[in-house]
């Protein structure tokens, strides 16, 4: 190749890799609150606004003030990029016995396309006497599966608040790595609750930070549609090292930022270096980009 194709070749070069780069980079205009909600890069609700599909998050204006969305369905609470969590609204089910008939809800699905709930910030719950909560997990690349846990109470009821070790509430871990599921709430009695005030039976999975169990939760959980469920993020599903090897796509931007892998599903996350504090997802320049403290 003679001189003048190796300057084009290059030339050519150069133009990809600053096309690739401009891409990764949000519009200054952006829109960053969903009504009381901020929406940090790598999310956004609008082209351009967003690194890729996974993050986008839909603003729905029906509501007053405007909620946020994560896969359209579900209502984004919060949006941490230093811990790389996303926090939504999960739903409760439930069974209650009313006289001779029998109220149920009992079954809750969520069915993610990126993200993993978190297997450290949250728990498999079941709340009331004599129910069981299970979750059937089947995940892309994994058998299906099913955990869950067993709630009990004696003829006294004699619970502790603050405690889910089994009686009146119980808790048990996520399996890592889950985006979906199927959660139940079933009675050991044929789907029918035992006599007394204490009627209904409800089962969830909720960040455990959140969820202090209280035996006033036995009547009140009834009037409750959903709790706080905590979502792992991740860029990508390239490992760290392999993903600096190209500078046009590896989302760290900002100068003073490193990236670490993901513990709960492929892909990295990215860091302000010691000293510094901002979005490293921002280069340079940008407000909320790393800067020393």
């Amino acid at each position: 190749m003679d001189l003048h194709g190796k300057l084009l070749q290059q030339l050519l070069l150069g133009v990809l890799i600053l096309a690739a780069i401009a891409a990764s980079i949000p519009n200054s205009i952006c829109e960053r609150m969903c009504g009381k909600v901020e929406i940090p890069y790598p999310f956004g609700t609008s082209e351009g606004c967003y690194l890729d599909k996974p993050f986008l998050i839909t603003c729905n204006h029906t509501f007053s003030p405007p909620k946020p969305f994560l896969d359209v369905d579900l209502p984004v609470v919060d949006i941490s990029v230093p811990n790389g969590e996303l926090r939504v609204s999960n739903r409760v089910a439930h069974i209650c016995k009313r006289g001779l008939h029998s109220e149920q809800n009992t079954d809750a699905l969520l069915n993610l396309s990126s993200f993993r709930i978190s297997r450290t910030r949250n728990k498999i719950t079941a709340v009331g006497c004599d129910v069981y909560t299970s979750i059937n997990v089947s995940d892309q690349g994994q058998k299906g599966f099913t955990t869950g846990c067993l709630s009990l109470c004696d003829q006294n009821l004699n619970v502790v608040n603050e405690s889910c070790s089994g009686i009146g509430c119980c808790q048990t871990s996520i399996p890592k790595g889950t985006t979906r599921y199927i959660l139940h709430v079933r009675s050991l009695y044929n789907d029918t609750l035992p006599g007394g005030k204490h009627q209904c039976g409800y089962g969830f999975i909720v960040d455990e930070q959140a969820y202090k169990f209280s035996s006033l939760d036995f009547a009140n959980l009834k009037n409750r549609k959903t709790v706080p469920l905590v979502l792992d993020w991740a860029i990508g599903n390239k490992t760290c090292k392999d993903a600096q090897k190209n500078k046009g796509s590896y989302a760290c931007k900002a100068t003073h930022s490193y990236c670490y892998d993901s513990t709960n599903s492929p892909g990295y996350r990215c860091n302000c270096s010691k000293g510094y504090r901002g979005n490293p997802y921002l280069p340079d320049g940008q407000d909320d980009s790393c800067q020393g403290k």
